[in-house]
């Protein structure tokens, strides 16, 4: 993470731009010393791994089981947030 002035900031807008998307770079812009804002680059989503999708929903099987929640009380519970 690199620490910028806001009038280089300014100055030097594309640049940093570039740097942030094609390298993943973060700056810090500093307002007279202080740190007041943060440009980072977006992460863009990606597909779910699927096999991951599968364990978590496994691992949240065993959360359910282990707090005694049934199958039943869960469904209430479902149709409970949607009224």
């Amino acid at each position: 993470m690199q620490e910028i002035s806001l009038f280089d900031a300014k100055t030097h807008l594309s640049s940093i731009i570039s740097a942030v998307e094609q390298n993943h770079t973060e700056f810090v812009i500093t307002k007279r010393g202080k740190q007041v804002a943060k440009i980072v680059p977006i992460e863009i989503s990606k597909k779910p791994d699927i096999e991951q999708v599968f364990q978590d929903m496994d691992n949240l099987k065993i959360e359910l089981r282990k707090a005694g929640l049934t199958l039943k009380e869960i469904l209430q519970f479902k149709n409970e947030g949607r009224k």
